[in-house]
């Protein structure tokens, strides 16, 4: 692969490390969300849904991380 290639891949790479980040950042946000949510709210529906999302994201983080070191090992 030559230069430019590769410079192409780097940038990717950093792309995909940006929006890791700001996933990472909103995810953080929700975190503090779901801690600050009284108790007795915490069975309701919208707090369910703040769950699965946390849980999305975390799933997310985890592949762009995995996707950003397979493109570096190219």
């Amino acid at each position: 692969m030559n230069q430019e290639r590769r410079k192409k891949l780097g940038a990717a790479c950093d792309h995909i490390s940006a929006a890791s980040a700001i996933v990472t950042e909103v995810l953080t946000e929700e975190e503090i969300a779901m801690a600050s949510t009284p108790d007795n709210l915490t069975g309701t529906g919208r707090y369910e849904a703040m769950e699965d999302a946390a849980e999305e994201m975390t799933d997310v983080i985890m592949a762009l991380d995995e996707i950003e070191e397979r493109i570096r090992e190219i």
